[in-house]
């Protein structure tokens, strides 16, 4: 005799089923309705309008301290079910992708991963871009277009969980069947839940590279600032000549490219300051400040005061800024957290 109780918990439904004396719990699945809201923001039919070739899945399993390369040749989608991996490549610097986490990869780009913990990721490779959703997304006003910073990375959502269950059933199988036509629906129904569950703009923004676009020059910077020492490495990361980065830098953002550097340092240096508990001898040597001395005479440029002041001095009320353009600490808070 077969039993099967229902159970709803926080949504999460399970069901669980005694049979033969045992009892098992199946897959548990979310309760789309209460936490999922739907875009509809994409015609649907378009996902069964795709049709990739050399479609694939694998399931990678790294280990910490592994490392490995992408390079140019296929699309990839992969969807990282644990773990953590530093990801770099020619159109962003350093990103780590954990459990939850999705990064694309177009054909024209390269990659490197460094794995910093167990990973286990869903790969999914196809040759030829994604026109039907593409085209879709396309914006001709390329006004609107250079104002959507490209991301390599979205956060899975819930509708992914049973797809992932029904891939990896599939590559479990593999060995015996040719999965070629299911890969093939498989893509189509990742598309879907895409469409569905993403928005426009959201997803424009994630399979830009693949619409033969150019990534916004902001973006580039924005990626690859954090990294770069000096005005030089800036512009060799973000693949441009220092003249032509300068000039193109100060039509873009208004200021000298060193001057943006230095504010963006600071906000990074306050935070280190007053969110952590870090030494300052840390801190001197995470941000290249050459001696103490270097690092007291940064904090009265663009803080007022001196580091150890500073960390005293909490409150966000009473502490200023003193950049060029004074703007108080409480401007700043987005990148503070206490």
């Amino acid at each position: 005799m077969k039993c099967i109780i229902n159970i709803v918990f926080k949504n999460y439904k399970f069901a669980l089923i005694r049979q033969g004396g045992l009892w098992k719990v199946n897959c548990c699945t979310f309760l789309t309705s209460h936490i999922m809201k739907k875009t509809k923001e994409i015609p649907i039919n378009l996902c069964y309008q795709e049709h990739p070739r050399d479609c694939t899945f694998r399931l990678v399993d790294v280990k910490k301290g592994d490392s490995t390369t992408k390079n140019n040749g296929n699309n990839y989608l992969m969807f990282f079910l644990k773990g953590k991996v530093n990801v770099s490549s020619n159109l962003f610097t350093k990103e780590e992708f954990a459990a939850g986490d999705v990064l694309f990869l177009p054909h024209h780009s390269d990659g490197l991963f460094k794995v910093k913990e167990d990973a286990q990721i869903i790969v999914h490779n196809f040759s030829n871009a994604t026109r039907c959703l593409l085209s879709y997304l396309r914006i001709d006003n390329q006004n609107v277009a250079d104002k959507i910073l490209y991301t390599c990375k979205l956060h899975i959502v819930p509708a992914f969980i049973p797809y992932f269950d029904s891939v990896l059933t599939y590559l479990r199988e593999e060995e015996d069947k040719d999965n070629s036509s299911i890969w093939f629906l498989k893509h189509q129904e990742a598309i879907h839940i895409f469409s569905m569950y993403y928005t426009k703009k959201e997803l424009y923004s994630f399979f830009r590279p693949m619409l033969h676009e150019s990534i916004p020059f902001k973006s580039l910077v924005f990626s690859h600032a954090k990294y770069a020492n000096n005005v030089n490495e800036l512009a060799e990361l973000c693949g441009h000549g220092i003249v032509n980065f300068r000039r193109i830098f100060r039509e873009q953002f208004g200021i000298p490219v060193f001057e943006w550097l230095q504010q963006e340092k600071s906000k990074r240096v306050l935070h280190a300051i007053l969110a952590t508990e870090s030494p300052f001898k840390e801190i001197l040597n995470d941000y290249n400040f050459t001696s103490a001395s270097h690092f007291n005479k940064f904090c009265k440029k663009y803080f007022g005061d001196t580091p150890t002041n500073i960390r005293k001095n909490k409150d966000r009320e009473k502490v200023k800024i003193k950049t060029k353009y004074c703007f108080e600490l409480n401007k700043l808070s987005k990148y503070i957290n206490f």
